[in-house]
């Protein structure tokens, strides 16, 4: 990969984020408020819908790429904006006025189904399975990745962050300065939204980018050297969202309905602030990251780091007398 390819087209997309995010702000302060609730995280009516700003920057400088060096564009930008449109414009009319959890679903799954077929399953799948069992993993795991990175943008600078972190580390190990832009683009909505947020990314910006995350991996695990234990890098913010789904699934509480039991959301509740908490997990994902390069032993190491953190943060909620289940 071009370093200096990737580093330029990191500084435009931020340059673009930074402008096109500004203008959405001043559009959602009018039109888009998100007015504090029980499980808000927020306490003052904050601005949604920031997304926008870094899907329009990065579809623009994707798109400029793809017509000045196509042999750098890789995934195809074009098809890969093209599934993520439709994700976009439901997460966007939710924003707006809402939309039923049927609505959403079916949006999710058809670009989640678009994807997978123009990326294909990865190999590691199609060799112990059917194509078609592989393909039908592959869609369910899309659609979660999407929900888990709506999910997750409870907080100021959280997953912004964190998917600044992973973008960046997906480019490097799989030679993709695509992702970098994306980072850029992502980059300049978090100068935005770090705490205290101006704007919040909203359902337009976390389910496309939700998307975009699974595509980083799964583009380069349809070829034979996809090195798997880059995953490691999204364990901080993926883990997270597993050990509380499973977690509620235990105390059989309806996992489809809304909550306010994330780890980083009882971290908070113990008295961390967005800062604390955000940085934690940043950081993390970068140790993780950077593991993830040492192959399956760093990946190992990652997922032990992770788990000790889980430890850490439960002995910190537990002195805290922070309940699971917000009341």
């Amino acid at each position: 990969m071009s370093w200096s390819l990737a580093a330029g087209l990191f500084v435009l997309a931020l340059m673009c984020g930074l402008a096109a995010t500004r203008l959405v702000l001043g559009y959602a302060s009018r039109c888009l408020l998100d007015i504090p609730c029980g499980r808000s995280s927020h306490t003052a009516p904050t601005p949604r819908g920031g997304g926008l700003g870094f899907l329009l920057s990065f579809a623009a400088v994707a798109l400029v790429l793809r017509g000045l060096a196509p042999e750098a564009a890789r995934p195809d930008p074009l098809p890969l904006l093209l599934a993520a449109a439709p994700l976009a414009f439901a997460g966007w009319l939710d924003d707006k006025r809402g939309l039923s959890r049927r609505a959403r679903s079916l949006v999710q799954f058809a670009c989640a189904t678009a994807l997978v077929a123009w990326l294909g399953a990865p190999q590691m799948l199609t060799q112990i399975m059917p194509h078609a069992a592989a393909f039908v993993l592959c869609v369910v795991a899309a659609v979660a990745v999407i929900n888990f990175t709506n999910f997750m943008d409870g907080m100021d600078g959280f997953v912004a962050g964190v998917s600044v972190v992973i973008l960046l580390f997906a480019g490097a190990a799989f030679a993709a300065p695509l992702w970098w832009a994306l980072a850029g683009a992502v980059a300049g909505f978090l100068f935005f939204n770090w705490h205290p947020a101006r704007i919040f990314m909203g359902d337009v910006g976390s389910t496309a980018l939700g998307l975009f995350l699974c595509a980083a991996f799964l583009a380069p695990a349809a070829g034979p050297d996809f090195s798997w234990p880059m995953m490691a890098v999204g364990l901080p913010l993926f883990g997270d969202a597993l050990y509380t789904l499973a977690r509620r699934a235990l105390r059989r509480e309806n996992v489809l309905n809304a909550h306010h039991s994330h780890v980083y959301q009882r971290l908070m509740r113990s008295g961390l602030g967005h800062d604390a908490v955000a940085l934690r997990y940043v950081g993390l994902s970068a140790a993780c990251g950077l593991l993830g390069l040492a192959g399956a032993t760093g990946a190992l190491a990652a997922l032990l780091a992770c788990l000790a953190g889980l430890v850490a943060a439960e002995l910190r909620c537990a002195r805290a007398d922070v309940p699971f289940t917000k009341s």
